[in-house]
């Protein structure tokens, strides 16, 4: 708003802990920062600099607005991470999947939206503070206890935060502990993924790791991040760019998702610390200024159709 620089009193898909009750969140401050993100992009590219300049604006203060109301130093972890609202009664609660609006941006190609250092702090802090043997509880420290489903376990947060440890160059292996932690307690212990829930309970909220509401819901396809984060894939087809910064041991084949082209990488150590890298379509074709893969730029255009 004009007068806080964030989105006030806004409901969001999160909905059942009645977040939409405070000044503002997190979660929507982060939405909004993604939002201004992608509008100065697009208003670069098409030239509108009286745009531009009012969505620069409202970016900066957002930021600056971010840091002042909703960031916390935990003094007893040295330590700190985002409130998940304003106001309340003091209390210092925290929302996991509160930085999904990083998670858009990153994949979209908008960018970094914060700095790293408080990112990486709160991604630690939801670990910390709301970890559970089925995934991240959604919503700790809320005083008094206004909703038992703050307990829940909503199936977007532990994806979300993999990803965002990836794209933040935490070791692969490490920054899949919360997706694998949560997918697999359906695959392995419920063995039930054709009903996969959205909330699954935790303690004090229903019988821990039992689904509890949502069947057959969408919540976990957040999931689908996850490969372009692990293929850091860029995509600018009006200027003829694919570029991938993958962190993986080789040798590897990953996954190209472009709109109407679909196909696959393949990466393999040849000698001396040299690879091979294999660009393959299934579908689709690509025509491209730029191509590369890490520091391994392709010595011309790329005219690429499926077959």
């Amino acid at each position: 708003s004009s007068n806080l620089g964030l989105p006030e009193y806004l409901v969001c898909t999160y909905d059942i802990p009645g977040l939409d009750q405070y000044p503002t969140t997190t979660f929507n401050s982060f939405m909004h920062l993604a939002a201004m993100g992608a509008c100065m992009q697009l208003t670069d590219i098409m030239k509108d600099t009286v745009t531009y300049n009012k969505c620069y604006e409202s970016y900066i203060v957002a930021v600056k607005q971010i840091s002042r109301l909703l960031w916390y130093e935990d003094s007893r972890e040295d330590t700190g991470y985002f409130l998940a609202y304003s106001g309340g009664q003091g209390e210092k609660a925290i929302f996991t999947d509160a930085l999904y609006g990083q998670v858009l941006a990153f994949t979209y190609g908008v960018g970094l939206l914060f700095d790293i250092e408080k990112m990486e702090q709160h991604l630690d802090s939801e670990v910390r503070l709301a970890d559970t043997p089925y995934g991240l509880r959604m919503l700790t420290g809320r005083e008094p206890l206004t909703n038992p489903q703050d307990n829940s376990i909503w199936m977007g947060a532990s994806q979300d935060w993999s990803v965002l440890n990836l794209w933040l160059d935490t070791d692969s292996n490490k920054a899949l502990i919360q997706s694998e932690k949560g997918l697999n307690h359906i695959r392995q212990t419920l063995k039930d993924q054709w009903n996969i829930h959205g909330l699954y309970a935790s303690d004090g909220y229903g019988i821990g790791g039992k689904p509890c509401v949502t069947s057959h819901y969408g919540f976990h396809m957040v999931l689908w991040h996850l490969p372009f984060t692990l293929s850091g894939q860029y995509t600018d087809l009006p200027n003829g760019i694919l570029k991938f910064s993958p962190n993986l041991q080789l040798p590897f084949v990953i996954p190209v998702l472009i709109p109407n082209t679909l196909g696959s990488l393949t990466v393999i150590p040849v000698s001396n610390e040299r690879s091979s890298y294999t660009l393959t379509l299934s579908f689709g074709n690509l025509l491209l200024n730029i191509f590369s893969v890490n520091d391994a730029i392709y010595p011309g255009i790329v005219n690429l159709t499926a077959g």
